[in-house]
């Protein structure tokens, strides 16, 4: 009886293709078990990248999360507008930070974070790097790390290659905010 190709059997060989690629075996190497990924709730990577530790997770068939554990600029949350936000935000009920450019705060709810901060921080290459990374559900940036969870369609495309270009979206977003003085943020970076 021919194995059924489930989301879940995909996620995980998507999984172990991708830790091929961040850790290429060497030839004496013992070959990676496949069955280490079937022993965890979700399939899950932590793995090494450019000296950083990165850890990839599938939250749901093609949600992936991608974290990158590095002190981010600010901490704020990141995502796209919708209906109802845009509503609140014409009753004037909205928490939502806006940037002042119609284009950006039209497509991004920005939350956690000072108006005065957000202005100084999604200068025009940092946009330029988040819209890079579409598309995605959100972004954030945490205490210890920037974590993005993507649309990640394995049966339209999606390969361990272009969650390894994501992960270098994300540092390429660091590095854009890195020296950017945030007044309001009270961070020691």
């Amino acid at each position: 009886m021919p194995t059924m190709v489930t989301d879940d059997l995909l996620a995980r060989r998507f999984m172990l293709s991708l830790n091929l690629l961040l850790c290429p075996p060497n030839p004496g190497d013992p070959p990676v078990d496949p069955a280490a990924f079937d022993r965890l709730p979700r399939p899950r990577l932590v793995g090494e990248w450019k000296g950083l530790v990165c850890e990839f997770e599938f939250l749901a068939a093609d949600e992936l999360r991608i974290a990158l554990k590095i002190l981010p600029a600010a901490h704020l949350h990141l995502c796209r507008e919708g209906r109802t936000s845009r509503f609140l935000g014409r009753l004037g009920l909205s928490r939502d930070v806006r940037i002042g450019e119609l284009e950006f705060d039209e497509r991004y709810l920005i939350q956690h974070i000072s108006q005065r901060d957000a202005r100084a921080l999604f200068n025009p290459r940092v946009r330029l790097r988040i819209e890079a990374l579409e598309p995605f559900f959100n972004l954030e940036m945490l205490d210890k790390e920037l974590r993005i969870l993507k649309y990640a369609p394995m049966r339209e495309g999606y390969a361990p290659e272009s969650a390894l270009q994501d992960l270098e979206g994300l540092f390429e977003l660091h590095q854009a905010t890195r020296g950017i003085d945030l007044p309001d943020a009270g961070l020691k970076r």
